[in-house]
């Protein structure tokens, strides 16, 4: 006999973050989809419960951080300033290989797959999957001095076609070198692929990507509130409005 409802079983699979990140000892490869990156300001601020948090500047006309810094002339000694970090953004498709597992779908980079797959109730055997590229999009942020080291291989001459070429049309390798504020980030260009189609991939929006506060939120944070409680009281607003909606009748 049939069931009435059965529940979809939750995926194991490991979801590939967001942003592509690029660490010693774990190269990545990588082309990019923008014509241009994006630029973002951001704050970085620690919450009440010591959470480092980074979330969009509001402009100097909203911003209760830039009003602030503005109060005191900017001083970048003085215990009250914090500082407005300009980073820049970049759709890219990641095309760095992957070993996928045959039973989850349990994604692991080529620098660290195990024997079988770790995904809790799999463990499936890994050892004769062949890394294939990875062709998700990510999102690369990087600061001033990466963006111009990309941007000199834009409209360049190509060193393994000859050509001048755009730098959305080859794949580039780039390889990162210690850690922290020491990295080195070296880019180097990779033979372009004919199997890659930048238009059949759907690109993120890179100003939504930023946590946005409202400038009382920003105050609240900075009067030694907390993350939490900031999408507490959203989502108590949220359910006081759904209220205001006629319900469904069951």
């Amino acid at each position: 006999m049939g069931k009435f409802f059965d529940p979809p079983k939750d995926s194991k699979t490991k979801k590939v973050s967001q942003w592509l990140s690029i660490k010693e000892g774990a190269p990545v490869v990588f082309q990019v989809l923008d014509e241009s990156p994006t630029e973002i300001h951001t704050h970085w601020v620690a919450d009440g419960a010591g959470r480092r948090l980074g979330f969009k500047c509001l402009g100097m006309g909203r911003c209760p951080i830039c009003q602030r810094n503005r109060e005191i002339n900017f001083d970048t000694d003085h215990p009250d300033f914090i500082r407005r970090s300009r980073r820049y953004r970049v759709n890219v498709l990641d095309l760095t290989p992957v070993v996928e597992c045959p039973e989850c779908e349990a994604v692991y980079y080529k620098s660290n797959v195990p024997k079988r797959c770790s995904t809790d109730g799999c463990s499936a055997d890994l050892s004769d999957v062949e890394p294939t590229p990875l062709k998700e999009v990510r999102i690369l942020e990087k600061g001033r001095q990466n963006m111009i080291q990309l941007d000199a291989l834009d409209n360049d001459e190509h060193p393994l076609t000859g050509e001048v070429m755009r730098i959305q049309e080859f794949p580039i390798k780039a390889t990162a070198h210690g850690s922290g504020l020491d990295t080195v980030t070296v880019f180097h260009p990779q033979m372009p692929r004919e199997d890659v189609d930048p238009d059949a991939y759907e690109e993120y929006d890179l100003e939504e990507e930023t946590l946005e506060l409202t400038p009382d939120e920003i105050e609240f944070i900075l009067e030694g509130g907390t993350y939490e409680d900031v999408f507490s009281a959203r989502s108590a607003e949220e359910e006081v409005e759904d209220e205001d909606v006629e319900s469904i009748p069951f």
